[in-house]
């Protein structure tokens, strides 16, 4: 990675490392996810940097390179730096300062959140892992879910498309997934329910310190009861949003299309589309390419070691380009 200078990690996860960098040839600080290519589950790194480079909407985080480095054996995605960090920890700027957000924020906040998540559900989508840490803030105060590693293709048919994989962050996970239990794109919504209750009230949902106590509150939607106080401060259409969102029940839980109808009009975007239609399935996946194994991938690495360049670009082989 000779062409990043300053680079020092900020992050680590399961089969990857986060380095905050600059890149020379642009002179802008940026983000470096640094995947170990022996170690990959290697269908969602392929669903996490199509998502990333072919997304064309505001609302998700998007990479310009991606590419192979031969150095240290890993695919590199470079990724926009957010020097106002994530929606989790302005969260606990704002409790800290005992300051809650005005209903405008709130509104605006969960708009985005939404329109995020129709986007991956109207491509056949699931995020699984939506959160505050996976909110980024932009320099105008706008939010950016990233993270798409724990994403999950699921079809366009939003009833009938079911998947049974465990997976997510506790105080996000809905009942299906606590339960391992088959579920849909109402997983997203469950936590998208979290994050406003996060929002609104500066604190998780269902916060507590034992891990059995919360998969307990987390299966009878029993979430952190809402202060008198709080209710006095945000309107009912709002609060409301909470336990709608929070319905352990999901085939009562609305879909992220009902809740976009009922958002106030002056929050409604212009050129967005609410109410999901066969039109509106960009099918973002459509041509992804997904190797039997890893051993497919690794023979198309292997030519790489015969070329005299360090950096190569992989984002041909990454994809079968059906549109030029």
């Amino acid at each position: 990675m000779e062409n990043y200078i300053n680079t020092h990690q900020i992050g680590e996860g399961s089969f990857s490392k986060v380095y905050q960098s600059c890149n020379k040839k642009t002179n802008k600080k940026c983000v470096l996810k640094v995947i170990n290519a022996e170690e990959i589950d290697f269908k969602n790194i392929l669903t996490e940097v199509h998502i990333l480079t072919k997304n064309k909407t505001k609302y998700l985080v998007s990479s310009n390179e991606v590419f192979f480095d031969k150095m240290s054996n890993s695919i590199v995605i470079e990724l926009q730096y957010f020097l106002n960090g994530d929606l989790a920890d302005k969260i606990r700027i704002q409790a800290d300062a005992n300051r809650y957000f005005p209903e405008e924020t709130v509104w605006k906040y969960l708009a985005q959140i939404l329109y995020a998540t129709k986007y991956l559900h109207d491509n056949g989508i699931i995020h699984r892992d939506i959160k505050t840490s996976n909110l980024l803030i932009t320099k105008l105060g706008n939010l950016k879910l990233t993270d798409f590693n724990t994403c999950k293709t699921i079809g366009n048919n939003l009833k009938c498309s079911l998947r049974h994989t465990q997976i997510g962050t506790p105080y996000y996970m809905s009942p299906e997934l606590i339960n391992d239990t088959k579920y849909n794109y109402k997983v997203d919504v469950w936590s998208i329910g979290c994050v406003l209750y996060e929002i609104i009230m500066l604190k998780q949902a269902f916060k507590c310190n034992h891990i059995g106590r919360l998969m307990i509150n987390i299966r009878s939607g029993n979430f952190n009861p809402i202060k008198r106080s709080i209710t006095q401060k945000y309107s009912v259409g709002l609060l409301k949003l909470i336990d709608i969102t929070l319905e352990t029940n999901e085939s009562k839980r609305p879909s992220v299309y009902d809740l976009l109808n009922k958002l106030p009009e002056r929050y409604l975007y212009k050129n967005e589309t609410t109410c999901y239609t066969a039109k509106n399935d960009i099918n973002l996946l459509q041509d992804v390419y997904i190797p039997k194994s890893f051993q497919d991938f690794s023979k198309v690495i292997d030519k790489f070691y015969s070329s005299s360049d360090n950096k190569i670009d992989i984002s041909k082989y990454l994809f079968v380009k059906k549109y030029t």
